[in-house]
């Protein structure tokens, strides 16, 4: 009964980590709608801000001066920040900046930067020629999703196959150890796809460094299991043959 109970368990858990990535992966869909939209959108009409016009959102630039530039310990992660006074203004604006490169690491204090808004937030920073998006900027907005979708898809897929391989297929030790490699397998694709995804450059990467470690799990996997089944088939007969 306890045995039942808790592949029953695994059965759901799985299934809700699926769900969740679906959801994740939904998100995704649109970010990826939204950074279109960005990119694509017009610049504003002179002597207006960033706003909607005919055709949707525009964008407008700005010039702007940087007074600071400090990073926030938050676990084991920072948050980089600049601090830039616009031009013709006097007053401060904090803007959070998705990464360090290339323009936090770079830009001097007194520093003149262009600010690029889009529907009243700072979306990019350039600095001579570089540029860096900012935390806000919708062409970031695929790495949270995708990181997630990555971390529950694979593990839950295996242990949704795992409870069910349990649940209905041989009880055999054979068909155990597969079932348990399963795990395995989904464990290990979702600890590359996590940090591939927080790390990598862009989507399209992230899909690719991902999708290349299915063959080498595959084939420890298979081995591992292959290595399981002739022990468990091999034991009894040479335990007949001793007595």
């Amino acid at each position: 009964m306890r045995s039942s109970r808790r592949t029953l368990g695994g059965i759901v858990f799985g299934l809700l980590l699926v769900l969740l990535s679906a959801g994740l992966f939904a998100a995704l869909l649109g970010a990826l709608a939204d950074e279109r939209e960005y990119t694509s959108a017009p610049a504003c009409p002179d002597g207006t801000r960033s706003g909607a016009t005919r055709s949707g959102a525009c964008t407008t630039d700005v010039r702007a001066t940087v007074t600071s530039t400090y990073d926030e310990a938050h676990g084991k992660s920072s948050w980089y920040w600049i601090t830039v006074t616009e031009q013709g203004s006097d007053t401060e604006r904090r803007v959070r900046m998705a990464g360090k490169r290339p323009v936090f690491n770079t830009v001097p204090t007194g520093g003149a930067v262009t600010l690029t808004y889009w529907k009243g937030e700072v979306r990019t920073v350039r600095f001579d020629t570089a540029t860096q998006e900012t935390y806000e900027s919708p062409a970031e907005g695929w790495r949270l999703p995708t990181a997630f979708g990555l971390l529950t898809l694979p593990f839950g897929l295996g242990m949704l196959l795992c409870g069910l391989r349990f649940r209905y297929a041989a009880t055999t030790p054979p068909a155990h150890s597969w079932a348990v490699m399963g795990i395995v397998a989904g464990g290990c694709l979702s600890a590359i796809g996590f940090p591939v995804a927080m790390l990598s450059p862009g989507l399209p990467e992230t899909l690719l460094i991902t999708a290349a470690g299915i063959p080498p799990i595959a084939l420890l996997v298979a081995l591992c299991a292959w290595r399981m089944r002739r022990r468990t088939t091999t034991e009894p007969t040479l335990t007949a043959a001793r007595t």
